[in-house]
């Protein structure tokens, strides 16, 4: 049946910057959609929370610490997931960050930071985790993106960068491992609630010109990008790759509107 398709059970997945936010959200998405899930950050605590969220919902997990700008841990993470389960099937990129300052006040430690956190780890856990991949002819790299991948922002200038970057990216990777039959999509997730975005929804001013800015009129739910994520680690999307698929409410095809109210 076509819902088959949809099925990830006996698939492998692994999710850097999983433990949080987002990645949470989409690390027990594709547990619940059947696969067995390694979810991985810097945080210990939050990794162990979320391996035993994995466990409860029946799948198989382990624990392991992971900064995505080391190539040391990403290597490591890569080496003990094949250890662990002798494949891996999905590979999710989630870690990121955000330092809001304008281009003066932005030092260069700063920039550096965004991009090796939302750039430099993708390219990093692609570059390790597709070795198995391109051996077995078969895989699905799913890399999130932003609204700043697509249009600019006040105070964003390293991390609308990076963004563009993971887009891009994602792009060239797909091209480039196509042919070992591995598809590289990326989600653009527009404005939800998280701990990173926190700031912004706190200032009513800038929470109502998001809500005005957003033809669905709210902001989203980490929930609401689980779908999309199971579509395209999933082999429901096999002939999908290159691709960037926005979960906005709507945002990104907002002009102006010039209804009559």
């Amino acid at each position: 049946m076509i819902f088959d398709q949809f099925n990830l059970a006996g698939k492998v997945a692994v999710v850097v910057g999983g433990t949080g936010g987002i990645g949470e959200a989409l690390s027990l998405g594709l547990a619940e959609a059947g696969a067995d899930v390694v979810s991985t950050s810097r945080n210990s605590a939050k990794v162990a929370d979320i391996s035993n969220k994995i466990k409860a919902l029946g799948r198989n997990t382990f624990e392991i610490q992971t900064d995505a700008t080391s190539e040391k841990d990403i290597r490591t993470l890569s080496e003990k997931s094949l250890e662990f389960y002798g494949k891996i099937d999905i590979l999710v990129n989630g870690a990121g960050v955000n330092i809001r300052k304008n281009v003066v006040q932005m030092t260069y430690n700063d920039w550096a930071t965004v991009l090796k956190t939302n750039l430099d780890s993708v390219f990093l856990s692609s570059k390790y985790f597709s070795k198995n991949m391109i051996e077995r002819k078969y895989g699905k790299i799913l890399n999130i993106g932003s609204l700043t991948s697509v249009v600019a922002m006040s105070n964003s200038c390293a991390y609308a960068a990076s963004k563009g970057g993971v887009v891009q990216l994602t792009k060239a990777l797909a091209v480039e491992l196509s042919k070992y039959n591995i598809n590289v999509n990326a989600v653009l997730p527009g404005y939800f609630s998280t701990e990173m975005t926190e700031p912004i929804m706190q200032n009513s001013v800038t929470y109502n010109r998001i809500i005005e800015r957003t033809p669905m009129n709210r902001i989203g739910t980490v929930d609401e990008l689980i779908g999309t994520a199971i579509f395209l680690t999933s082999d429901a999307s096999k002939f999908i790759t290159g691709e960037t698929l926005a979960v906005d409410g709507g945002f990104l095809s907002f002009g102006v509107d010039l209804a009559l109210k």
